[in-house]
């Protein structure tokens, strides 16, 4: 189960996520007027678990990703011939749960899109 490959998932999911986590905080510290202690701190919290989230997420779910992804490149059109590694899928995952975990406005945007993509008739 903690192959070298899992491991090296978990460092990219880790990195990746810690990288968003600290974008995420940039607006929050620097707010003008500055924010109080306690709007802070409610930051730093939901996102720091959404960065836990999403470093497990990409370590659970990398190999799972990669045959997902790379499925999903087989059916294209276009031959593109390359393979994503675990590696590559556990950043993108990571960058995906932390995106929607930690920015509400994008969950309703993906939800607004998804919406879109239904037919007015079905149900």
């Amino acid at each position: 189960m903690l192959d070298k490959s899992r491991l090296h998932a978990l460092l990219a999911g880790a990195v990746v996520a810690l990288l968003l986590m600290a974008m995420h905080m940039v607006p929050v510290l620097f707010a003008e007027p500055p924010n109080t202690r306690r709007v802070i701190a409610q930051a730093l919290i939901n996102k720091g678990l959404a960065m836990i989230a999403a470093w497990f997420a990409a370590y659970f779910s990398a190999p799972w990703a990669a045959d997902m992804i790379n499925g999903i490149i087989g059916v294209l059109p276009w031959k593109l011939g390359f393979k994503v590694d675990p590696i590559a899928a556990a950043a993108a995952v990571a960058i995906v749960t932390m995106t929607l975990i930690a920015d509400p406005s994008k969950r309703l945007q993906l939800v607004a899109f998804i919406r879109s993509l239904i037919p007015k008739g079905a149900s």
